[in-house]
């Protein structure tokens, strides 16, 4: 419903800024700009970032975590927010692992609320033990697969994925692939023109495909918290490539990145960077300026719209992890437009 309503007031504003158009044109203009910006909104905050209403009044406490900028040393934040970080270790069970820097990402996204902290916590053990068990045991024993000879193995990781031999007809690396910035960042780039959104829900369910998103998220938890343990505090940057989008996504594959959206700031706070979109058609390009305000200001601060030379040359993803030279170039051009 939340994003209905903001479906609706972009709908307005380009149906203003359209009105010279043909009635067609517009429509179709209006359809394609409102889903990829709530969607891609939806992939920077969740959902329940769009109600109204005032903020929760931050809670009063002693062991205050102190909060950090991308690349912050590791050893330096836990050493700022460490009687924050073993307070949540009590509520780990003795059969859980979770590790420092695990703990630490809750400290962070509750700066005031020790009691929120816990709370999260709680509720994303809850989920570790019971709904998403399958998703993180299967994630865990990927990448430790996927890692055992000393590099990556990604299709170890692609065959393991929750409904794999449905979901990885549709979902390739020609559309979709995680790399890395020479900082050990992750960049997760997805390319929606590529993928058959419409065919893969006629195939999959929007749990099915939640979950294989889940799955993707729990792989770049694991490896961002192993290499935040060396070194900086890793984070995962969304790149969402609009080049050759000529229609709406499928609305069930819209659902489905809305629920996984939405289980992802509570199962993996303070693991996200800002949300890239990149390489918007002109016509669209040129109502950004206008659109982007009618999101909450928590949002506004985690997208990012901007040209990507670079990854606009590209047929297909692909190459992003096979050949070094353009990994390199697109990840410089990553970072030189972070915010």
């Amino acid at each position: 419903v939340i994003t209905q309503v903001q479906e609706v007031v972009v709908i307005r504003v380009v149906n203003r800024r359209l009105a010279y158009r043909n009635s067609s044109t517009a429509m179709m203009m209006m359809t394609i700009i409102s889903r990829i910006l709530v969607v891609s909104a939806l992939l920077a905050a969740p959902s329940n970032a769009f109600m109204g209403g005032k903020p929760n009044k931050p809670r009063s406490t002693r062991l205050k975590a102190v909060p950090y900028k991308i690349g912050a040393k590791t050893e330096g934040v836990l050493m700022n927010n460490r009687f924050v970080v073993d307070s949540l270790r009590k509520v780990v069970p003795d059969d859980m692992e979770m590790g420092d820097v695990d703990l630490l990402r809750f400290a962070l996204a509750y700066p005031d609320d020790r009691v929120g902290a816990e709370k999260a916590l709680k509720n994303a053990i809850k989920w570790r033990k019971s709904t998403g068990k399958s998703i993180v045991d299967s994630a865990k024993d990927a990448v430790a697969k996927a890692t055992a000879n000393g590099g990556w193995d990604n299709e170890v990781v692609r065959d393991a994925a929750p409904h794999a031999d449905v979901i990885n007809k549709f979902i390739t690396p020609k559309a979709v692939i995680t790399t890395s910035t020479e900082d050990g960042d992750l960049v997760y780039v997805i390319r929606a023109s590529q993928i058959d959104d419409k065919e893969l829900m006629n195939k999959a369910s929007v749990e099915q495909v939640c979950d294989f998103f889940m799955y993707a998220k729990e792989v770049h938890n694991i490896v961002a918290n192993k290499r935040s343990e060396k070194g900086r505090l890793c984070s995962v940057l969304f790149a969402n490539d609009i080049s050759g989008v000529r229609k709406a996504p499928d609305k069930r594959f819209s659902q489905a990145l809305t629920s996984s959206s939405d289980q992802y700031e509570s199962l993996y706070p303070s693991l996200a960077g800002p949300t890239m979109i990149l390489n918007l058609p002109l016509i669209l390009q040129a109502f950004v300026g206008l659109l982007k305000p009618l999101f909450p200001k928590s949002v506004q601060e985690r997208l990012v719209f901007k040209r990507a030379p670079v990854l606009a040359s590209l047929k297909e993803l692909t190459p992003l992890g096979t050949d070094p030279l353009i990994k390199t170039k697109f990840t410089r051009e990553v970072v030189s437009l972070l915010p």
